[in-house]
């Protein structure tokens, strides 16, 4: 077997990358047993206070010496200033801290109320007195402060506002949205879990697939699509979290975008909970704007979130628990309709048919052809077709009469959407100087018969047969402590991620099964992963005229399976050396991700009936034996086993280069394995590979395998393919060194005015879905066959031999990481106490993203000849590998760009009042699909790879006003006064989110190959034709073709409800066929104009404070309004952006390669710019909790 090498190993020579392994491997070995001994930095479950130690005249005092009592669990750490009057503690337990600061000739100094966040330094500079060290001087430190310690942009979310702040679901993700420089795509709903909760959002430009979510430094990503999380935290259980969004430090790695790192909480010297309930009732919930324009009833709802969190001591000062445990149990409605066949015709008599009143005919043409029953309308008992008859009860029986509407069923379907999670945490100081924490979270999402029908993907659009879903999730996570000296901290963890998403039979199992044993399979069940579990057979296009308001296809995917588990060791070292704070340490992780590409490939695919003995009417062929079918067949489903590792190393060094001067440097080395298969069951097309002389029907002619593999031996007429260098079919990148740099300023020394600034590469484990959609499905690891037969198999016809296939995708093979440049400068101010305003610039540089194209387009010189062509096969024979049609890559070459201001303004007073908001004005562009997951979105297709500059445009995130504020009041509890004045007007709390944004932008399409070209010819005859390769001539054969742009116009409509594109800003007219490429061009969709809003009523009653619960228990009332003022906001992803898919004219002539110039065309598509869904109306939620 040949093989080949494609990458820079050709210039750098082979030694290196097996020379460089057993380097790495050396090195992480020594790094596992040495780090824990000798060397760590907070990353993800701690935090940090530095400062200075001055004594009234400015003078820095040295040898100070500070002790930090942690309130909550009793713990202390003791040290000493530099000789420059700095400190750093490093590595503390997020919570409340007291320091009390002591030096000979000095008053003693206790500083209170020193909070420390998780992944964030606390300022805290002190002037020392002179006086007796017996003389104490009590100082309360400021929760809001201007950063003037690091040049990393991020923001914590406290305690108070994940647990006060009024959340759509009592979901975190919400609050991933309160600052600057994130925007949420169109399909972000905060209030969802499990397979229905995406984490879809853009963070200063890069990709929504870009973020990585950590849970007390645990990867919380499903590394598939990276769009959605393992485990959704429950509200009681997060202590707090911080957003880290741009040129944060080297220890974090394998993100691009976000890091949102979450903290969870744990028990301390005194006990502390909670228990709650939250409901909803549609009852109490505003219309939905197109239910309500449309007639129709709301959607049943009911939901009702209940659960209790308990945290405490075990030993006092030594061993402490925090356990929580919630349950989400919601019934959400859908109405769903459709027509379906009449009893009479579900049994072969078609001789009543239903007519309207308007003389629209809902059963379907008459039988002929000379079809059995032509004479009577009657399939005779003798000429039905047992497997007919099973496949049409697919069908529910008509349950609505009415002479208006074909539409003779509907169902309101109750689908249960249940949830739970339990979490349990246990902290020990094993010694003063060793501290051990354990996790272990687990929770458990399902949507039961009958699912959320829309939702989900894989089901019939009938109820009959149907799906249900679960996703099981767990999470453990383990960390060791040691302080090493008074300035010196390691930490070692491990933890374990994983999740399952399985999908089975919820109703119509026994139906399934009748239906695959009367319409069997061409290939032996033997041989189907699934057997006889097997989805039923698929009917692509339905029975017509029969469909539902689901569609028309009849299929199912059931069963299906997705597992994926996650193992990382990581040691994190920090040290105080002088003014210098070190980090250093290593992260290695393994994943397995095993993913079914859909269980539907490996049944029977039908297309309708053909072949001249069809009757005209459908569902009469379904039910007549005899009748023939198209179809097409699979002998298997493949199935992906995908592993992938990382090994990363980081240096980090915070220097205190000036008293108010802060310089961060640092870098990250990592190395991101490309990922495998287990059973190397993946090929890629690659043009080295492919040989112009072997003949179309070789199934591997230009395919590249893993080395050491080739899955073409044995099969008749296939070529040997080309072994890749690796197992990856694509080369390992060796140089993903990214370096960290930052600054703060604090300008005059007091804490209140600050410049900062960030510089960094950050390298981002790619989404590893493209290999289980793309390359476990190409040629040759499925035999298919195909032609006509009937449902029963008793006849095949037009049968050739199975063929293993041909080429589909590719991967491109060159070394090359996904990257993200990231810098920002900002001046932040203190404007008064405990208030302060940030202004900045952030940028972003997104560069070798993941895109797709067609390596196979028609070559350019070609591209007229081939829109113009008779038919594909005379389009394939202009592409430059002549034997196939479109083979889409996927490659690492994609862009973004983003620019924005970003203002943060924050104020606290008296302790009552919180008030935080943020504004962003940005432009984002790019050449891919920043929400796109899966990597294959049609839209996003790269229209012709000899210009990628046509699709660089503002992305599909871009939103460039953003506007987000969130506010917890507490009003004042009146102690002083009597108890009615206390209980009544005491004890109120007012709460709030708003989000103000811009639209996100859109393009408008053309369908590839829709548009058809017509003219009269000289007898009078209209005359349509196609264009094969699509008005462009490249060939892609998807939706990524694009009208022409009229600049005069403005592209979206003043004063319309509901529709937003002014189609007079596109047109065809002056489209040259076959040469024209327009470069893209985007519009505004709808914004977001939303207010959340909650008005809580805080008990204390003496009794209950009396009671064994203690002081601080109350009771709370909530009553918490979504959408408050039941804004209509229309879904962006609901807008119609098909532009036309008519017929166009090319002047008085038939259009040709000659007359290729569009002089007129139809008006566009009715739904063009016409939004469809719009955000939920106004819910109201209530909720009784009590905290104590």
């Amino acid at each position: 077997m040949r093989q080949v090498h494609f990458s820079p190993r050709n210039i750098i020579g082979n030694a290196f990358p097996s020379k460089f392994f057993v380097t790495s491997s050396a090195l992480f070995l020594a790094a596992l047993f040495l780090f824990p001994l000798m060397l760590s930095a907070q990353t993800g479950t701690s935090g940090q206070i530095a400062g200075s130690v001055t004594d009234q005249n400015g003078a820095v005092v040295p040898d100070a010496t500070i002790a930090v009592l942690h309130l909550e669990t009793g713990s202390k750490r003791t040290l000493t200033t530099s000789a420059d009057g700095n400190y750093s503690i490093v590595n503390l337990a997020i919570g409340t801290y007291r320091l009390t600061i002591t030096k000979n000739g000095f008053k003693e100094t206790s500083v209170s109320n020193v909070v420390v966040n998780v992944s964030n330094v606390t300022r805290q500079d002190v002037t020392l007195e002179t006086g007796a060290i017996s003389e104490v001087v009590n100082i309360t430190a400021d929760n809001i402060q201007i950063e003037t310690q690091s040049g990393t942009v991020g923001e914590i979310v406290s305690g108070e506002q994940v647990r006060e702040l009024p959340l759509n679901g009592r979901s975190f993700t919400q609050l991933t949205q309160l600052q600057p420089g994130v925007s949420a795509a169109n399909n972000f709903d905060s209030k969802q879990k499990g397979l229905f909760g995406g984490v879809d959002f853009s963070v200063n430009g890069n990709s929504g697939q870009a973020n990585l979510f950590l849970t007390d430094g645990a990867n919380n990503n499903d590394t598939g699509s990276n769009r959605t999380i393992l485990l959704f935290p429950s509200i009681e259980a997060i202590a707090e979290f911080k957003s880290l969004r741009n040129s944060y430090g080297p220890e974090y790695g394998q993100a691009a975008g976000a890091i949102v790192s979450i903290a969870t909480r744990g028990g301390s010297n005194s006990f502390h909970g909670s228990a709650f309930y939250f409901g909803r009732n549609d009852k109490l919930n505003a219309f939905e704007f197109f239910a309500k324009n449309s007639g129709l009833n709301k959607d049943k709802l009911r939901r009702n979130d209940y659960g209790f969190s308990l945290g405490g001591p075990i030993v006092k000062d030594r061993l402490f628990f925090f356990y929580s445990q919630e349950w989400n149990k919601e019934i959400r409605g859908k109405a769903r309709t459709g027509s379906v066949p009449t009893l009479l015709e579900r049994a072969g008599n078609f001789s009543q048919p239903r007519i309207l009143a308007n003389a629209t005919r809902c059963s379907g043409p008459a039988i002929g052809g000379g079809r059995p029953g032509e004479a009577t309308q009657i399939i005779p008992a003798a000429n039905l077709s047992a497997a007919g008859l099973a496949l049409v009860k697919i069908f529910p029986l008509p349950n609505v009469t009415t002479n208006t509407s074909c539409n003779n069923w509907a169902t309101s379907a109750n689908s249960p959407i249940d949830f739970r999670e339990e979490n349990v945490r246990i902290d020990y100081n094993i010694t003063s100087k060793n501290k051990i924490f354990g996790r272990y979270t687990q929770d458990d999402w399902a949507n039961g018969f009958p699912t959320l029908n829309g939702s989900l993907w894989g089901d019939d659009a009938f109820p009959t047969i149907e799906s249900s879903w679960t996703q099981p999730s767990k999470q453990a996570a383990v960390k060791l402590t040691t302080q090493l000296s008074s300035t010196a901290i390691n930490d070692v963890q491990f933890s374990y991620s994983a999740n399952r998403i399985n999908v089975d039979p919820g109703a119509g199992a026994d139906l399934n099964a009748d239906i695959n044993a009367k319409i069997p399979g061409l290939f032996p069940t033997s041989g189907k992963v699934n057997g006889d579990n097997r989805p039923h057979p698929v009917f692509w296009g339905g029975i017509a005229p029969f469909s539902s308001s689901s569609g028309s296809d009849l299929w199912t995917q059931t069963p299906f399976r997705n597992a994926l588990d996650i193992y990382t060791v990581r040691d994190d070292f920090s040290m105080v050396k002088g003014n210098h704070t070190l980090k250093m340490g290593f992260l290695y992780d393994t994943a397995a991700k095993n993913e079914d590409s859909g269980p539907n490939n490996e049944a029977t695919q039908f297309w309708g009936p053909c072949c001249g003995n069809n009757s005209g009417n459908a569902l009469a062929d379904v039910l007549t034996n005899g009748s023939l079918f198209g179809f097409n067949e699979t002998n298997t489903q493949p199935v992906g086993q995908n592993r992938y590792k990382n090994l990363e190393f980081y240096f980090g060094d915070t220097w205190k280069a000036r008293p108010n001067l802060t310089l961060e440097l640092g870098a990250r080395y990592s190395l991101l394995y490309e990922p495998t298969d287990k059973r190397d069951l993946i090929s890629g097309f690659s043009p080295a590979a492919y040989n112009p002389a072997r003949p179309a029907t070789d199934p591997c002619n230009g395919l590249v395998v893993p080395k050491g593999t080739n899955p073409c031996a044995g099969i008749a007429g296939a070529s040997t393919p080309v072994e890749f260098s690796n197992r990856s079919l694509r080369e390992n990148n060796y140089k993903n060194l990214a370096p960290r740099l930052g600054v703060a300023w604090d300008v005059f020394s007091d804490g209140k005015t600050a410049i900062r600034g960030g510089f960094g590469l950050f390298y981002l484990r790619e989404r590893t879905s493209p290999y289980f959609a793309a390359l476990t499905t190409n040629s040759p690891f499925a035999i298919s066959n195909g032609g006509q037969r009937t449902l029963d198999g008793t006849v095949y016809s037009g049968l050739g031999a199975a063929s293993a296939g041909s080429p589909r995708f590719g991967l491109s093979p060159e070394a090359a990481t996904p990257y993200s440049m990231q810098f920002n400068v900002s001046v932040g101010r203190q404007l008064w106490k405990e208030t302060v305003l940030e202004v900045g610039y952030v940028g972003n540089r997104a560069r070798k993203q993941l895109t797709h194209n067609d390596v196979n387009q028609v070559k350019q010189s070609n591209q007229k000849a081939a829109a113009f062509a008779a038919d594909a096969n005379a389009v394939n024979a202009l592409r430059p590998f002549s034997n196939y049609a479109a083979i889409y890559q996927f490659e690492r070459n994609g862009r973004g760009d983003y620019d924005s201001m970003q203002v943060l303004f924050k104020t606290r007073f008296a302790k009552s009042f919180n008030l935080q908001a943020a504004y962003t004005f940005s432009k984002s562009k790019a050449d891919f699909g920043l929400n796109d997951s899966s990597g294959t979105n049609s839209a996003f297709a790269v229209l012709d790879r000899n210009n990628r500059d046509l699709d660089f445009a503002e992305s599909d995130i871009n939103r460039p006003h953003i506007f987000v504020a969130n506010m917890v009041y507490n009003l004042p509890e009146f102690k002083d006064s009597n108890p009615f004045v206390r209980t009544v007007i005491g004890g109120w709390e007012l709460t709030s989110i708003v989000r103000l944004t811009s639209g996100t932008s859109l393009t408008p399409q053309l369908f590839a190959t829709g548009i058809q070209a017509t003219y009269l010819t000289p007898q009078n005859v209209l005359v349509t034709q196609g264009f094969q390769a699509g008005i462009t001539g490249t060939g892609t054969g998807v939706a990524n073709q694009r009208p022409i742009r009229v600049e005069s116009e403005p592209c979206t409509l003043e004063g319309t409800k509901g529709t937003y594109f002014n189609s007079r800003a596109w047109t065809l007219v002056g489209y040259k066929i076959g040469e024209t490429i327009p470069t893209k061009s985007t519009c505004a969709g709808p914004g977001t104009k939303n207010v959340d809003f909650s008005v809580y009523k805080n008990f204390s009653p003496s009794w209950l404070k009396s009671s064994f619960l203690g002081e601080g228990a109350r009771i709370q009332f909530r009553l918490e309004l979504y959408n408050a003022f039941n804004t209509v906001q229309f879904r962006g992803d609901s807008l119609g952006v098909s532009f036309y898919n008519g017929t166009v004219q090319c002047g008085a002539n038939p259009c040709s390669i000659t007359n290729n110039t569009i002089t007129s065309a139809g008006l566009a598509d009715g739904n063009f710019g016409v939004a469809r869904r719009a955000q939920d109306g106004r819910e109201i939620q209530y909720a009784l909790k009590l905290y104590f």
